[in-house]
C-alpha cells in the first residue's frame, strides 16, 4: 500500500488519473478537468474502498492528514513532456519554485548540507583535482547495504574523491553524520 498523493495541477491534469492508475488505483469516477487542474484537491488512492482514486481538498481534516503523513509525487509524463530548460521547469514545477523560493525547508537544509560536504572535501582535497589516469578513492552510499562505502577507481570523477584511502576514511570519519544526512545525492 502506497500512500501517496498528487495535487491538483493545470499543466498536467489530464497526467494525474494515469499515474495513480499505473501504482494501483481504480478509477471508476469521471473527473472533470475543473477537478484535475485545481490545486488544492489531493488526488489519492482509498485503499480501503478497493483502490478507488478519489479527491479531497486540502482544507479538510483528511487533506491536512494526507499532507501531512503521505508522499507527494508528481504526474508522470513521458520523456517529451518534459521540461527542456530552466524557465519552463520553473513556470511548471511547484517543487522548483518552492525551493527557489527559500520555502522548501527540508531541502534547503540538505542542500546546506550537501554545500558543507562539498566545502569541508575541497579543504581536504588541499587543491588536487582528479585527472584522467589518476586512481581516486571515493565515498558512495551503498544502496544493497544501506551504508556508505569507499571504493577505488582511476580516471572517474566522483563527488566525493580523494586523493588517497587514508583521505578518504578520515574524511568519512570525520563527516560521517553530514554524509548520512545527504546520502542519497552520494
Amino acid at each position: 500500500m502506497k500512500k501517496v498523493y498528487i495535487l491538483g495541477n493545470n499543466s498536467y491534469c489530464l497526467k494525474i488519473i494515469p499515474t495513480l492508475e499505473k501504482i494501483g488505483g481504480k478509477n471508476d469516477n469521471e473527473f472533470s478537468e475543473e477537478e484535475l487542474s485545481n490545486e488544492n484537491n489531493i488526488f489519492y488512492i482509498d485503499w480501503f474502498e478497493d483502490n478507488l482514486i478519489k479527491f479531497i481538498n486540502k482544507d479538510t481534516v483528511l487533506g491536512s492528514e494526507i499532507l501531512t503523513c503521505w508522499k507527494k509525487i508528481c504526474p508522470l509524463t513521458s520523456i517529451n513532456e518534459l521540461p527542456q530548460d530552466w524557465d519552463s521547469a520553473y513556470a511548471n514545477y511547484e517543487s522548483l519554485q518552492k525551493y527557489m523560493n527559500g520555502e522548501d525547508g527540508k531541502l534547503d537544509t540538505k542542500m546546506d548540507y550537501l554545500g558543507r560536504v562539498i566545502i569541508l572535501r575541497d579543504i581536504y582535497r588541499q587543491g588536487w583535482i582528479p585527472e584522467y589516469n589518476d586512481q581516486v578513492y571515493h565515498i558512495k552510499y551503498d544502496l544493497s547495504i544501506k551504508d556508505l562505502t569507499i571504493l577505488k577507481g582511476i580516471g572517474i570523477s566522483k563527488l566525493l574523491s580523494f586523493k588517497t584511502l587514508e583521505l578518504a576514511e578520515a574524511f568519512k570519519e570525520n563527516f560521517n553524520n553530514l554524509l548520512t544526512a545527504v546520502q542519497e545525492y552520494l
